[in-house]
């Protein structure tokens, strides 16, 4: 699906509105980076419900600018909907993403947030502190895209060794349908390894 440039360029603008000061994302590169996407819309799969928020840039020695964007639709972060655009001198190269298609997702939900915590809290286990949180967002790792809650565990497991869990619940039917640790944990030799997806 290819946006009209109207709306991508409403998209675009939302991007920018307080947005651009996170990490090195103050680089003139963003800015080519979000015009450049006024008018390559379609290699980033773009669906007028989406926003664009930069994390990151990267400039190779050559001038090439890689420029990472996390996606939004209709408010709701998309798990697995980042992408980069590349390009250089101002002209667009390509864009890397897993997002197959322009999103289309039913964005009501047929469970509610707690449903999603208990059946989170099934596999976590009772040894949980403080309070689960839960909030919407589209998964989009999978083959077709759906809203889901993000519910965020704490606690310990039996051993005593610190938990902090993500799980992703179908808004639909309430099944798991993806989870990762947010602890990192060293590696011998030196070095980290995070089980966070990217």
């Amino acid at each position: 699906m290819t946006l009209t440039p109207k709306l991508l360029s409403f998209a675009v603008l939302m991007a920018l509105g307080g947005n651009a000061a996170a990490a090195n994302t103050n680089s003139p590169a963003v800015g080519r980076a979000l015009g450049l996407l006024q008018s390559h819309g379609s290699a980033v799969h773009a669906s007028s419900q989406d926003r664009f928020t930069p994390r990151d840039v990267i400039i190779d020695a050559n001038g090439t600018e890689h420029v990472r964007f996390d996606r939004t639709f209709a408010g709701m972060p998309v798990i697995g909907g980042d992408f980069v655009v590349h390009s250089r001198g101002g002209e667009f190269k390509s864009a890397s993403m897993t997002q197959r298609d322009a999103l289309k997702v039913n964005i009501h939900a047929n469970t509610s947030p707690s449903d999603a915590i208990v059946n989170a809290g099934a596999e976590f286990g009772s040894k949980f502190t403080g309070t689960p949180s839960a909030s919407l967002v589209v998964y989009a790792r999978s083959t077709t895209p759906q809203l889901a809650y993000q519910v965020g565990m704490k606690g310990n497991d039996a051993n005593g060794n610190e938990r902090d869990m993500t799980y992703i619940v179908s808004a639909s039917n309430g099944k798991v349908l993806d989870r990762w640790s947010n602890i990192e944990t060293a590696r011998s030799g030196g070095g980290s390894t995070c089980s966070t997806p990217v």
